[in-house]
C-alpha cells in the first residue's frame, strides 16, 4: 500500500516515473 501513497502524494513527476520503473522491473 506504500506505493499507492507515493502516487497519491503530490510529488514531482520524477518520483512517479521512478515508481513506474520499479513496477516495470
Amino acid at each position: 500500500v506504500s506505493n499507492i501513497a507515493i502516487i497519491q502524494f503530490p510529488g514531482s513527476n520524477t518520483e512517479r516515473e521512478t515508481l513506474m520503473a520499479c513496477h516495470r522491473v
